[in-house]
């Protein structure tokens, strides 16, 4: 059992582009959810027929998950609450109302379920201003088709959402169709004015190609004059101009190969506890499937106990471990281990220890850090400017913000070690008397570290500290001086 086999044992609606069909399979790796179209139990070897069902046809009974263990790795050093970046900005204003944005809107969160979901290979990343407040919502990839302009390929201009949906569904979303009546086609389009609802179609009725009906009621109008969707690509070298390559999809063959070794493995352990029994005597028996209580009687022989070799299970779990060092290090997994850390370590080299791990959320931070969250950032500031009111972000109105000079700055990769903070605010202290740095700078490279939000008013109280030490000492320094003494009167 490969992956292909896997995946084209799924079933395809042909309806939907093959695009939908490969993320919707790589989406169910990623979810876990990978063998849930076999029907048949990996315990189950023969059907109630009695036909033999090969294995490749069974669900694996242990599932390693690797795939979902190195997203959720590699996200968690992008927008962790520690790894988070902070933005920058040339305009205070902006800046303020950036810092205001994160922390009220969640935005650390929403960009982990962007990053997991766009593990596939893409995601959306919706903004939406609802009275004045702006909201993210992070959107699958798989029935999303978008449409860059011609003549600015990174400009996103439309994206329509296109799927199939039961008429329970409909129900349950306040459509008025007949119960129990069938699939629909379901439509929505958002492009650089309009979020547009279309009325839903009934499938297969000869006219799934022709033009669906705007359902007024429903669409919006939204005025940005952009279109309100950013789409993201996971990494680089993609399968097509729309999504980029999938984060785990070089260890899905030997994830899966895991996955049936260790199942065949602990059906024969479970046999080994319970082995067949062979009795001799006449007449004979059909083989059966079972312990000790289904006995095998044979014509000839002793009975004896229909064991196997212990040592296949060491060789299984070998070969287990061997397998997931080589899928970790296709998809640029953490393989170090907790015995290959003794002592104490520094930062540095823990981030050693990390570093296949690092080479993937790196790459990640181009397309998340610097693409998605900076976008996301600006294009906000434009909402800003459009939506009459501006935006309201914890009560305070924000208009006219500057979308230029956005930056991102990220904080170390791993926590830095009591040792490794001493070492650094020593070389700091000598950078400051050598006039190579400023005070302001050094506050500004220790702010992710010690998280420090506001450097500005970190920065006033330090200089509030020192002023008042310095009143301190001269305060000190007169009361400790030594008064001159009076001189004797002199005598008539």
């Amino acid at each position: 059992m490969d992956w292909l086999n896997l995946k084209h044992a799924r079933r395809r609606d042909h309806d939907l582009p093959k695009r939908a069909f490969d993320l919707q399979a790589l989406a169910a790796v990623r979810d876990g959810t990978m063998y849930d179209h076999l029907n048949n139990a990996f315990a189950d070897e023969k059907t109630g027929a009695g036909e033999y069902v090969p294995m490749s046809q069974r669900r694996p009974s242990a599932k390693t998950n690797l795939c979902r263990t190195v997203v959720s790795d590699s996200v968690s050093l992008l927008f962790s609450e520690y790894h988070f970046p902070t933005f920058t900005s040339s305009d205070e204003t902006t800046q303020e109302m950036l810092e205001q944005l994160a922390k009220h809107t969640q935005l650390n969160a929403v960009m982990i379920e962007a990053a997991i979901k766009g593990s596939i290979g893409s995601v959306a990343i919706w903004l939406r201003v609802l009275q004045n407040r702006p909201y993210f919502q992070v959107l699958e990839s798989i029935y999303l088709t978008p449409t860059f302009d011609p003549n600015a390929p990174d400009t996103l201009i439309a994206v329509l959402e296109r799927y199939k949906v039961d008429a329970d569904d409909l129900i349950e979303r306040g459509y008025n169709v007949k119960p129990h009546s069938g699939q629909y086609w379901w439509q929505r389009k958002w492009d650089t004015t309009d979020e547009l609802w279309f009325h839903p179609k009934k499938c297969g009725e000869g006219n799934d190609d022709a033009p669906m009906q705007i359902d007024t009621t429903r669409s919006t109008h939204h005025g940005l004059g952009f279109c309100p969707l950013l789409w993201v690509k996971n990494l680089p070298n993609g399968p097509n101009e729309i999504d980029g390559a999938c984060t785990f999809a070089t260890g899905i063959d030997t994830v899966i190969e895991c996955d049936y070794l260790l199942s065949q493995g602990g059906r024969g352990l479970k046999y080994a506890s319970d082995p067949t029994l062979v009795i001799s005597g006449e007449g004979g028996t059909a083989p059966r499937v079972g312990g000790s209580s289904n006995a095998l009687v044979l014509e000839v022989g002793d009975a004896h106990l229909l064991e196997i070799s212990g040592g296949a299970a060491g060789a299984v779990l070998d070969q287990v471990k061997y397998l997931r060092e080589l899928a970790l290090e296709a998809m640029h997994g953490l393989r170090a281990t907790p015995e290959r850390i003794v002592g104490a370590t520094s930062g540095k080299a823990i981030e050693m220890l990390h570093h296949s791990l690092i080479t993937l959320a790196d790459n990640l931070r181009i397309s998340y850090g610097e693409g998605a969250l900076v976008s996301l950032a600006q294009m906000t500031c434009k909402a800003a400017s459009i939506v009459p009111g501006g935006i309201l972000i914890a009560e305070q109105p924000y208009q006219s913000l500057d979308p230029d000079g956005i930056g991102l700055r990220w904080a170390e990769w791993f926590q830095p070690t009591p040792h490794d903070a001493l070492e650094s605010s020593q070389a700091l202290q000598f950078l400051i008397a050598n006039e190579v740095i400023s005070r302001e700078t050094a506050t500004r490279i220790v702010a992710p570290q010690y998280d420090i939000e506001d450097m500005d008013a970190e920065r006033t109280l330090v200089d509030g500290e020192a002023t008042a030490q310095d009143d301190r000492a001269v305060t000190l320094a007169k009361a400790t001086k030594p008064q001159p003494q009076a001189k004797p009167a002199s005598q008539p």
